[in-house]
């Protein structure tokens, strides 16, 4: 039986549920556009919803630079999510190889740290694994 079950894809990304009870996103190097993030983003939030979950592993390794729109569009969104979540959201991110990449990735994460979201960076997706699934065993204890 797999860990995961693909849940959704597109030139951007795709998007699993895992069974330890977390969503993976894990970003493709291809061409995008707004509507794909958009797309993304909506269907990321809408399984995390449907399942009550809270942890979000991303895989940004292959992750293209992302533009001041596309950071913007990603902050409005995860500020109305995480209300709708109504517990604060853990992501584990695997930081990407190209250095604009995660630089956008981390002025994004800063700026959204305001809304509680707990973000952690990693090397690898082992590492990210393994501090969702310890992140998912503490809140499981409360």
């Amino acid at each position: 039986m797999p860990l995961s079950t693909l849940y959704f894809e597109n030139d951007l990304a795709s998007i699993s549920s895992h069974l330890s009870g977390y969503v993976q996103l894990t970003y493709h190097p291809n061409k995008y556009t707004l509507e794909d993030l958009r797309t993304v983003l909506r269907h990321t939030g809408d399984l995390l919803l449907q399942h009550q979950w809270h942890m979000l592993l991303e895989d940004h390794r292959q992750l293209v630079l992302l533009t001041a729109e596309q950071q913007g569009m990603m902050v409005r969104y995860w500020q109305q999510q995480t209300r709708l979540l109504n517990r604060p959201l853990c992501v584990a991110t695997v930081l990407a190889q190209n250095v604009f990449a995660r630089l956008s990735i981390a002025a994004l994460q800063h700026e959204l740290r305001a809304t509680g979201i707990n973000y952690r960076s990693f090397g690898d997706s082992a590492a990210a694994s393994s501090w969702i699934l310890m992140q998912i065993g503490r809140s499981q204890l409360m």
